[in-house]
């Protein structure tokens, strides 16, 4: 409510885990990891419609290969502290920037149907949506194969390799694994 957020003197501020306005919602990581699109932070002034308050800080961040949801949430969390302290310099000394965002798309909770993966997305963008969402304890469908193929999970890629065939089942592992071409790329997957 605006009654709510004009209470402060200088607004409420909110920490999200994209570049704004890109991924405005309440998961953009799922979403950007999806994506294999480049995550980020933004310090933004909250308004009454959600993630679209003027951009305050900002910063793109790198996440390791095959980050899980706590380390990539964990990543974020501490680039963002960094940039709350800057915010809390801008506005001690009253030079504090705002920058209205942009057109931007919002996203929702990730849904079961969007939890797939295609053979034409890079192995690495693959990989690291897999680990990156697998705390959803959702599996993955493979777009792309002929037949249907679901992963519980990945466990490894390789960037440039070729298999010459769509799947290769490797045999007497204990597990179901299979290893599956992407473009480029393979990604080892648990069935």
């Amino acid at each position: 409510p605006n009654g709510l957020l004009a209470l402060p003197t200088h607004g409420f501020f909110n920490l999200h885990p994209s570049l704004l306005p890109a991924y405005r919602g309440p998961e953009p990581l799922f979403w950007l990891l999806r994506d294999g699109a480049q995550p980020g932070v933004t310090v933004h002034l909250m308004t009454e419609e959600l993630d679209k308050g003027d951009v305050v800080a900002q910063t793109a961040v790198s996440l390791p290969d095959g980050s899980s949801s706590d380390e990539a949430e964990w990543h974020c969390a501490s680039v963002g502290a960094d940039l709350l302290l800057q915010t809390l310099t801008h506005l001690q000394s009253g030079t504090l920037p705002r920058q209205p965002q942009g057109e931007g798309r919002y996203f929702p909770n990730p849904r079961p149907a969007d939890f797939f993966v295609s053979t034409s997305w890079s192995a690495r963008r693959v990989f690291n949506f897999m680990r990156g969402t697998a705390v959803w304890n959702h599996p993955y469908r493979i777009v792309g194969l002929d037949g249907e193929v679901w992963a519980k999970t990945a466990v490894g890629y390789h960037p440039t390799e070729q298999l010459g065939q769509p799947v290769v089942w490797p045999m007497g592992t204990g597990e179901k694994t299979a290893v599956i071409q992407f473009n480029p790329g393979t990604v080892e997957i648990i069935l």
